[in-house]
């Protein structure tokens, strides 16, 4: 087995592939993802307030900056955490665009800025906050360090406490009255105004999705040939829309494959659903909302993405970054693994899994038994996929009325084709390792697509068959199918007339267990019988010869029990946390199913 090279285990990795789209300290990413069950979800997802307050300060800080910005939002480094973010801004324009938000009464006139919105000096920090918003925890309301807040810290000789007392001697000055003060009660109008002149409800109908933007802003700086970036919001028919414009280095692809796989990723990126693609020779667009858009449509929004070339050269691009959370690595890399593996006939094979029994496994525990064992081969070095039969599609038709938004209709003005095959990284493994998850229907056009596209994508494919029946689902189609089932002792004894027992002789306990366990379940191209157990020490067990027995009369059947092997309970894999002891046993198991496989697509099936 090969071990991933030294100094990127998986918690290297994850935190890796955070602070690459984050900005987030390696040190800081690494002690947040410490307690982490699983490297999943690796840039954790706002609460509600805190989304809001995050939506405000990205509108502010994507309006078109400096020109001597070296990131395209401005924002150099992040401390995320779900209650509070950390920013640490490049220039004095970007503090001075967030201080620009903030509620002021004029001399005369209206009133201006976001009037929920309050900000303090913390040392040489400013820390910003809301007023008058309810909080979803009304255990947290009254404790200040569990609310939603953002500290904006700036670089440099200036400190933005010092923008902020400026800014107050400003409107001061003017006869005006700073509003922003938290003691200070918000104000509330007489009636209720439109929704165009209330930001902070505008913003609260698409603050995750800013959110989710705000806190992978380096993401914008690893892609190739971008000159300037905007990002701001508007109101649009259906809803609340995000529009980010790019302008491209002239000779650059409009299209960026990259900027889209971050996107719909949902372990380092924000996990959105395309919608809409359109590209011409002078501007692309697409169009993106978050995966549980159909429920609540007027609280996540959308994201239209407009790509155009610049007019001339004028100015620096962004160059290409790797980006590990696309399982990319750098060739100079001193620590690159050099793997070797010796060619067999399983390492090219789609195998189908699924479990049954009258009291065996359900459907969950052949997809956990799948994920585990493609974890284990992504780890050395193999490029695998989990295909999942079965799954509903994502999509569902919008319609959310909504008062405030006036006479506007409640739908998209598109829905996109949905794929026929939805491929999603599973985890993230060490190079040239890849685990991907492929949700399918139950279709039969889809199931070929993606049995045929995983043979071209990855080396190793396994298949798990949801449907009630192994020949209306993948297992049918694949190159050899597993059944796997709880280990439990094969019947000794059954009940005799009167009360008595009578012993089992081998061949009838073989024809018993076939019978209730197995019988009219097997596919035409089944292997054999894979037996697991939660326990980790009942997979060491030893057979007598009575279970040998029975296992050489199952054989008979064309159902030969394979191996015992040991089923994790939870969620983890061997690219997650776990003890050292459970990981080699996963590995060693791999290793065996994939002898076992090479063995059996050597020799023909036959049946009794």
């Amino acid at each position: 087995m090969n071990t991933p090279f030294a100094g990127c285990d998986g918690l290297d990795r994850a935190a890796t592939a955070a602070s690459q789209l984050s900005g987030e300290r390696l040190t800081h990413a690494r002690q947040r993802l410490h307690g982490f069950d699983t490297y999943t979800g690796l840039i954790p997802d706002a609460g509600v307030q805190q989304a809001l307050l995050e939506s405000l300060v990205l509108s502010a800080l994507g309006r078109p900056g400096s020109e001597n910005r070296r990131r395209m939002l401005g924002v150099e480094e992040v401390r995320l955490d779900e209650n509070r973010l950390r920013l640490r801004v490049e220039d004095v324009s970007a503090v001075q665009a967030i201080l620009g938000m903030l509620p002021v009464k004029p001399r005369r006139g209206t009133r201006r800025g976001v009037r929920e919105l309050s900000a303090e000096a913390v040392g040489k920090d400013v820390f910003l906050s809301l007023r008058g918003v309810p909080s979803p925890h009304p255990l947290y309301a009254g404790n200040r360090h569990l609310t939603a807040g953002v500290h904006v810290q700036l670089l440099g000789a200036t400190c933005s406490a010092q923008l902020l007392d400026e800014l107050t001697m400003q409107v001061t000055t003017a006869g005006g009255t700073p509003e922003w003060s938290p003691n200070i009660a918000l104000h509330v109008p007489g009636r209720c105004p439109p929704i165009e002149r209330c930001i902070a409800e505008q913003h609260a109908a698409g603050g995750g999705l800013a959110s989710s933007l705000l806190r992978r802003s380096h993401l914008w700086d690893s892609l190739v040939g971008q000159q300037s970036l905007t990002v701001q919001p508007t109101m649009v028919d259906h809803g609340f829309e995000w529009v980010v414009s790019r302008t491209m280095s002239p000779g650059v692809l409009l299209h960026d494959t990259r900027l889209h796989a971050i996107l719909t990723d949902q372990l380092v990126g924000p996990g959105l659903r395309p919608v809409h693609h359109a590209c011409t020779a002078t501007e692309c667009t697409a169009t993106y909302v978050p995966r549980n858009y159909g429920g609540q449509a007027r609280s996540e929004g959308s994201l239209l993405i407009t790509s155009r070339h610049a007019a001339n050269q004028a100015g620096s691009s962004s160059r290409r970054r790797t980006l590990l959370a696309l399982g990319e690595q750098p060739t100079s890399h001193p620590n690159a693994p050099r793997v070797q593996r010796m060619r067999r006939p399983a390492d090219h094979v789609v195998v189908g899994v699924r479990s049954v029994g009258a009291l065996g496994l359900d459907f969950w525990d052949a997809r956990r038994f799948a994920r585990q064992t493609a974890a284990a081969w992504a780890v050395d070095g193999y490029r695998v996929a989990v295909i999942v039969a079965g799954e509903g599609s994502e999509f569902c038709d919008v319609r959310v009325s909504n008062r405030r938004w006036g006479k506007r209709v409640t739908t998209l003005p598109y829905r996109g084709d949905e794929p026929p095959v939805r491929w999603h990284r599973s985890r993230l493994a060490p190079f040239p390792g890849e685990l991907w998850r492929a949700e399918v229907d139950t279709l039969q056009i889809d199931i070929e697509y993606a049995i045929q596209e995983a043979r071209d994508r990855c080396e190793r494919v396994i298949a798990v068959d949801a449907t009630r029946y192994m020949e209306a689902g993948l297992s049918s189609r694949a190159d050899q199918t597993l059944v796997i089932n709880r280990s439990r002792p094969f019947e000794r004894h059954v009940a005799g007339p009167a009360g008595t027992t009578l012993a089992l002789s081998p061949d009838l306990a073989a024809a018993r267990w076939h019978e209730r366990e197995l019988s009219g379940k097997i596919a035409a191209n089944c292997s054999g019988v894979v037996l697991v157990d939660v326990d980790l020490s009942a997979t060491s067990a030893p057979v007598d010869d009575y279970d040998r027995e029975v296992e050489r009369h199952l054989a008979c059947y064309g159902t030969p029990i394979l191996a015992r092997q040991w089923l994790n309970s939870g969620q983890a894999t061997v690219l997650d946390p776990m003890e050292p002891t459970e990981a080699d046993q996963l590995r060693k198991q791999a290793d065996e199913l994939a002898d076992i496989l090479a063995l059996a697509r050597s020799r023909p099936v036959h049946r009794s």
